[in-house]
């Protein structure tokens, strides 16, 4: 055993990969890491194990190209991660030509891993490699005892929840959400010592909310201008407290940059329109309760909102009704019953047929379909 941790630490040294060794017995955990490489969380943990029982080796890896790889030997579970998200962002930030490790590097290096435990050369062709969505489906159909699954399913569906407000200039629906977000556990711990995993925490939550803003709208070079000011002021802080309220506020900044932008791109009235049809979404009776609220005459309001929006306001309140029932099946748990009175819809048939004459499908099928 300490021969293959000499060589474990060689190979951790050499691939810039994490390594950890957990004992299935005793429940114990030895790290073969640099300081400030990533830790594995709890959650990912309890995914491995689970699937260990079917499988004796296997490699994930996320859209972001953060890749993981295990082996089982007897009653210890051996697991190289890369850091390959937190690289690439520094690279940018040195505006240097660091190329992101990609899968086929990942898998022979991971050959290598594999054969420094078990001296055997393993074949791992390009198909044995799951996304991040066939990872949560693997795991979300195992007959498991643990609902550690679908604490990654919530917690992949929470992020572009979080995203999506985010790209929308939607602060009041980000502040919703954060906390969730972040109870969930989504980022782990980043660093060994506290203050480094929090600055690192807030680089990656930052990554994150700059991609989105760039979506909803806002230059890219204004973002990117943002985000490293955000970042450097992070830096150079000797504390933080409470990371996840600081956070939660650059967050918010980000969501009020594209949100100012939005309103910019509209007439008052129209934005002060859509802004009370999100607010009221599952109240409205009718458009002259919008056009009283906004101290205008309906007829005026349906002629500026047509156009200026090349859509009808009932038209968009349908939109916003179908976008938001389809967040709703996918994101919540809620019964479709639930959600139908969300919408404003008196009886679940009303909802039912509205939704199909839309999408084509049920909302059940809907949820089914694109449930892993």
């Amino acid at each position: 055993m300490e021969l293959i941790e000499s060589q474990l630490n060689s190979f951790s040294i050499s691939t810039n990969l994490s390594v950890f060794i957990y004992d299935l017995q005793e429940e114990k955990m030895t790290k073969i890491k640099a300081s400030g490489e990533p830790e594995i969380t709890e959650t990912i943990l309890r995914y491995i194990v689970a699937s260990s029982q079917e499988k004796g080796n296997d490699i994930y890896f996320s859209k972001q190209q953060e890749y993981l790889g295990y082996v089982k030997l007897g009653r210890q579970l051996f697991i190289c991660l890369s850091s390959n998200n937190e690289k690439s962002f520094y690279s940018y930030l040195k505006k240097d030509n660091l190329s992101n490790l990609n899968s086929a590097q990942f898998r022979e290096q991971y050959r290598l891993f594999c054969f420094l435990i078990t001296k055997k050369w393993m074949d791992v062709p390009e198909s044995h490699i799951l996304s991040d969505l066939d990872f949560a489906s693997h795991t979300y159909s195992m007959n498991s005892h643990y609902d550690e699954p679908h604490l990654f399913y919530t917690g992949f569906l929470t992020e572009q929840e979080m995203l999506l407000a985010v790209e929308r200039g939607n602060v009041k629906e980000f502040n919703r959400i954060y906390p969730y977000f972040m109870s969930l556990g989504n980022f782990g711990v980043l660093a060994s010592d506290d203050l480094r995993s929090k600055k690192n925490l807030t680089i990656a939550a930052t990554t994150l909310f700059t991609r989105a803003a760039v979506k909803g709208g806002m230059f890219a070079e204004n973002a990117y201008a943002l985000s490293d000011d955000c970042i450097q002021k992070s830096e150079k802080r000797e504390q933080i407290e409470n990371v996840y309220e600081y956070t939660r506020k650059i967050g918010e900044l980000f969501a009020e940059r594209v949100a100012r932008i939005k309103r910019q791109n509209l007439p008052t009235l129209i934005y002060r329109t859509q802004e009370y049809i999100y607010d009221h979404l599952a109240t409205i009776k009718n458009i002259e309760e919008i056009a009283e609220s906004l101290n205008c005459s309906e007829s005026y309001l349906m002629h500026t909102f047509k156009q200026t929006t090349n859509q009808t306001i009932m038209t968009f309140i349908n939109q916003q009704k179908l976008e938001e029932g389809k967040r709703q099946l996918l994101f919540t748990d809620l019964s479709i019953q639930d959600i139908s009175v969300s919408l404003g819809f008196k009886y679940q048939s009303q909802f039912s047929r509205f939704f199909k004459a839309q999408m084509k499908m049920t909302p059940s099928e809907y949820r089914d379909n694109r449930r892993f």
